[in-house]
């Protein structure tokens, strides 16, 4: 075996084994970067039901809100409906 045969041989070796580790350490990046994507995939997915939530608590307190307004207005009117009814009846007593 020639010297430039065994230089050879010794390249090939050493190449084939920086491919192996390195076929490794991108398997455990791959591996890494899966529980990754699945942790911010689990965020997403909570945050949206978090605004889920969010939201609807903002539109029961709009139709609280719009509840209370209609109460008030119909207690407006029957406190004017008596007072309209207590002025006739005061009318009708003076004639």
């Amino acid at each position: 075996m020639s010297e430039l045969s065994f230089v050879a041989a010794v390249a090939l070796v050493v190449m084939a084994g920086m491919v192996v580790v390195v076929g490794i350490y991108l398997v455990l990046l791959m591996a890494e970067l899966r529980r990754t994507l699945r942790m911010v995939n689990e965020t997403f997915s909570s945050a949206g039901t978090n605004f889920l939530q969010i939201i609807s608590s903002i539109q029961n307190a709009g139709s609280y809100a719009s509840t209370f307004q209609a109460g008030v207005k119909t207690l407006e009117s029957v406190s004017q409906w008596i007072k309209e009814r207590s002025n006739k009846e005061s009318s009708k007593k003076k004639s």
